[in-house]
């Protein structure tokens, strides 16, 4: 009798890059120094996967990005990276009024804390440009959900 393979799913680079930016992103926050410095990545994920689940009893209608899930909509993280990507050099009231909103500050901050995009103060005016690492996030998206440019 022949052994059966057991077929094991790899994770995709999108997943990988996902989990990079989800994990970058906690660690972004004020309280992460404070407390648990030593945690891996791995360790995060869980975390965050809790807070999300609401079973840590804090997360309460406060959820942390995991960056997996990018969608249409025009204020989202991806929509948002992908126009500081094509327009670098963007300012944040501009974004906004692009996306319809008062204020893009929340979606700024994260995508900043995830290390996918960078501010250049210039003459008291702060601008916003992709990191390498957000270049190879949005690549990742276009790869994985087999788009041509558009989400």
């Amino acid at each position: 009798m022949s052994k059966v393979k057991k077929l094991v799913r790899k994770h995709s680079k999108f997943n990988a890059l996902a989990d990079k930016a989800a994990a970058n992103c906690w660690r972004s926050l004020q309280i992460w120094q404070k407390q648990n410095a030593g945690m891996s990545d791995k360790e995060v994920l869980k975390r965050i996967a809790m807070r999300n689940r609401d079973l840590d009893g804090y997360g309460r209608g406060y959820a942390e990005p995991t960056f997996r899930k990018p969608t249409a909509c025009k204020s989202g993280f991806f929509k948002v990276l992908l126009t500081i990507n094509e327009n670098p050099g963007e300012r944040s009231k501009t974004l906004a009024k692009w996306a319809g909103v008062k204020s893009l500050a929340m979606t700024l901050r994260r995508l900043e804390g995830a290390k996918l995009i960078e501010r250049k103060l210039e003459d008291g005016i702060i601008e916003w440009y992709t990191t390498e690492f957000g270049d190879k996030y949005i690549e990742a998206v276009f790869n994985e959900f087999n788009t041509k440019g558009s989400l």
